[in-house]
This record gives C-alpha cells, structure tokens and sequence, in this order.
C-alpha cells in the first residue's frame, strides 16, 4: 500500500494512483505557477505586475517548450535533457577540433613562411659540396653549415614539421587560408548553435527546477511518481531501462539542491567575513 501523500485526501491518493497523467509535467506547471501567483498577492501593485508579467512569460515559454517537443512526462524531460546535452558536448567538441585545425594551419603558414625566408642559404648549403677544392678555398658544405647554422637549422625544423602536420614538404599557403577561413565559418556557425542549446539545457532545467518544487510544496515522494511512471513505461511495453532515467531524474533534482544549498551558505559566509572585515 503506498503511503498517503501529504496535503491529499484517501480519495485524491487513489485518484493519482489510477490515473498518474494527472500529474504530468503540465500539471506541475500549472500548480508550479498557481503558486506563484497566489505567492506575488503580497507584494506591492507595482512589484506584483512585474513579477505576474514575468512568471506568465516564463509560464508560456514552458509550455511552448514543452508542446513542440512533445514532452509530457518525467522521463520526457529527462530523455530530453540527455538528449540536449548530448547535442551541447558534440557541439563543443566539433568547436575544440576545428579551433585545434585552425592551429596546425596556423603553425603550417608560420613555417612555410621560415622556410621562404631561409631558403636561398638552404640552397646553397645543398648546392656545396666538400671536396678538396672547396675545402682548399675555404667553401665546403661543412664551412657553409658552421658559418650560417642558425639559418639552415631553421630550415630543416620548419621543413620537418610541414611533413608533420600536412605529409608534404609542399607549401600551400593559399590553400591553407582558405581552410582557415572556412574552418572559422564553422566555428562561428557552432557557436551560434550553441547559444541556443544552452538555453534549451536551460528551458530543461526550469522546468525541472518546477517539477521539484512542487513536490516540496505539497509533499509528495518523487520515488511515488517514479514507481508510477516505471510501471506505465512498463505496460507501454518499453525497455526497463525507463527506470534508470526516471531514477537519474532524482538523482539529478537532489544534486541540483545540495549545489543550491551550498551555494546559499557558500555566499551568506562569504557576506558575513566580509561585514566583519569592515567592522
């Protein structure tokens, strides 16, 4: 027999436990901003307008959110949210590769550019030779190399890690601008995308900042809606697996609190040293 809920008649309890749509995430909403508006009522007229106008557009943008989505549920929101953060990591991963692309070729235009500057003592010290003439003259490869080291190792390094990072010693600067370019058209792309995915995480975490709290206001287990929402999985012949997501739901709601609470006490103390440090 599960146990009463805090706040709900014999009656109501039954009624949730046969018909679990009834608390579905849009109900937690509805009552989430029921709340919310009984709660601005003792405000001032001026502060009860801004806050009524700001939790109605909240409000709808949940909605919204949740219709074209087609969320319904716990566990649609926490699919969601897997999802979406999901699509945030391989947008942030697409951005660290191309940013990493973008170095070699910046490294590759560097180098290429080494090599042009070095090339004409290069080529001479290629061009030497060591026989005994040149050496009688005082113009062997080996005096060659001692007298312009510097220049010629340059050379060879920049050569090397041309090969390295393009498998050729060919220098394509213009081919390499290009890339550059389009490489950073992508990123930018990326980058606006991902705006608009951290506010969908964002869109996410509100509403299940609205599903918790409800549950704190009226008393309710969130293992009951879990245990509810397993069992309706379960009939609509989906996998077990549900149950992990709905049970990361929990987990994640309960982290979320421990975070906000030690964030509150985190500031108050921080106030507090700091009053005292004016005292």
């Amino acid at each position: 027999m599960v146990r009463l809920l805090k706040g709900f008649s014999k009656e109501k309890q039954e009624e949730y436990n046969l018909t679990p749509d009834l608390f579905d995430v849009y109900s937690y909403l509805e009552t989430y901003y029921k709340i919310q508006k009984e709660l601005s009522k003792n405000l001032s007229y001026d502060s009860r307008m801004r806050k009524e106008h700001f939790d109605s557009k909240k409000y709808v943008k949940a909605l919204s959110y949740m219709s074209s989505n087609n969320l319904k549920t716990i566990i649609d929101i926490q699919c969601k949210k897997d999802e979406v953060l999901t699509k945030l990591k391989e947008n942030k991963e697409r951005v660290a590769d191309c940013n990493k692309q973008i170095k070699n070729i910046e490294t590759l235009i560097k180098q290429a550019k080494i090599m042009k500057e070095h090339k004409t003592v290069y080529d001479r010290y290629k061009g030497a030779d060591n026989s005994i003439f040149s050496k009688i003259a005082g113009a062997s490869k080996e005096e060659y190399y001692n007298s312009h080291k510097e220049e010629i190792d340059k050379y060879i390094r920049a050569k090397s890690i041309l090969k390295k990072l393009s498998g050729s010693e060919k220098i394509e600067t213009k081919k390499w601008e290009k890339e550059k370019r389009e490489l950073q058209t992508d990123i930018n792309h990326l980058t606006f995308n991902q705006k608009f995915i951290k506010e969908e995480v964002s869109q996410i975490n509100h509403i299940k900042y609205v599903v918790g709290e409800v549950n704190k206001d009226f008393g309710i287990d969130i293992n009951i809606e879990i245990e509810i929402a397993y069992k309706k999985a379960i009939a609509r012949g989906e996998k077990p697996s549900v149950k992990m997501a709905l049970e990361e739901f929990q987990k994640q709601i309960k982290k979320e609190d421990r975070q906000k609470a030690w964030a509150k006490e985190h500031y108050k103390n921080k106030d507090h040293i700091h009053k005292e440090t004016e005292r």
